[in-house]
């Protein structure tokens, strides 16, 4: 099983990541845990990436640059699946992925892309796809309290595009994150004993 999880910052990806893959109850033999891609083509090593405080700090690459990194993200997902994902075992693995490409095409700023945004979309739909999506969400102003690396205005606007983009998925889940870790991580939980079980 492949989940997503996406959101703002604030949202709390990351704080409930750990606190579900340390949960005894959470029983796989095989569990990985990617950040956005799976670093097939990467020197640095697992838990070398500073933490993001500036996310809008750079300014967007050029056309030429941001095509060349479209097709760099390309390549490192269809052969980190080939390589990292499609061999493991079919039951009794997960992979879990704290940000997919898709986030570049809410929060392109973030990854200093700009255009061509018709080309980004396309990659987007052709790329594998996770068996599920998990946006975690909370009202802006929780979010933005938690981080204030962008403004609450941006804040809001991811929140309202992280919703339209998932509003038309069939295995796509909006999981309430403004509640205590513990009732989050129990409500991801039966979402993933459902897909278990389809």
């Amino acid at each position: 099983m492949v989940i997503v999880f996406l959101g703002p910052d604030g949202s709390g990806k990351s704080t409930i990541i750990r606190h579900l893959l340390s949960d005894p109850s959470l029983i796989f033999k095989n569990i990985t845990v990617f950040h956005l891609r799976p670093m097939v083509f990467s020197a640095k090593k697992k838990g070398a990436s500073a933490p993001v405080t500036n996310p809008h700090g750079q300014a967007p690459r050029g056309y030429l640059a941001s095509t060349v990194k479209l097709f760099y993200l390309f390549t490192d997902y269809f052969v980190g699946y080939a390589l990292k994902i499609w061999p493991r075992p079919k039951k009794n693995s997960l992979v879990v992925f704290d940000r997919y490409y898709h986030d570049m095409l809410i929060d392109p700023r973030r990854y200093r892309f700009r255009e061509p945004m018709w080309l980004a979309r396309w990659i987007g739909k052709i790329i594998p796809q996770p068996d599920v999506w998990i946006l975690l969400d909370a009202p802006a102003e929780i979010m933005h309290a938690r981080k204030r690396e962008v403004t609450f205005e941006e804040t809001q606007r991811q929140r309202d595009a992280y919703l339209k983009f998932v509003s038309s998925m069939a295995n796509a889940y909006v999981v309430d994150s403004s509640a205590s870790p513990g009732d989050t991580v129990s409500a991801i939980k039966k979402i993933i004993q459902e897909r278990q079980r389809s």
